[in-house]
C-alpha cells in the first residue's frame, strides 16, 4: 500500500493498533482511512477463504469480489479468484480475470462510509 500524496510504501507500525491516526512516515498525511479500507479488503478475502473451506463457493466467490473491488491491486484476491472459477469449472473467466464483477462495485458503492476521528 502506497501514500496516496507522496506514494511513500506505507509500513506498519511494530505496537498494536489502536485509534490513533497513522501519519505517512514521509509527508505526514493521515492514513487512517486508507488503512481501514485495507484491513476491511484483508478480512473480506479471510471471509471467502473460511466460507470456501466451508464448502460454499458462490458465497466465497462473492466476497472475495468485494475484496478485489475494494483493493484492486491485491495479486492474492484475483489468485484466490482464479482458483474459485476453476473450481466451479468456469475456465474462460479464470482466463479472462482482470476486474470485480460490476455487481460488488454496485454493493461498495451503496455502502454509508462513516469513518470516525
Amino acid at each position: 500500500m502506497k501514500c496516496p500524496v507522496c506514494r511513500a510504501a506505507y509500513r506498519k507500525p511494530s505496537e498494536p493498533p489502536n485509534l490513533v491516526p497513522k501519519p505517512c512516515h514521509r509527508c505526514g498525511a493521515d492514513l487512517t482511512a486508507l488503512i481501514r479500507l485495507h484491513d476491511y479488503a484483508i478480512y473480506l478475502h479471510r471471509q471467502a477463504i473460511a466460507q470456501f473451506a466451508a464448502g460454499d463457493v458462490t458465497q466465497a466467490i462473492e466476497t472475495n469480489e468485494t475484496s478485489i473491488a475494494i483493493h484492486l491491486q491485491q495479486p492474492k484476491f484475483h489468485a484466490f479468484a482464479g482458483q474459485l472459477w476453476a473450481v466451479q469449472g468456469d475456465f474462460k473467466v479464470t482466463a479472462d480475470r482482470g476486474r470485480p464483477r460490476s455487481s460488488s462495485i454496485q454493493k461498495i458503492r451503496s455502502w454509508p462510509i462513516v469513518f470516525q476521528s
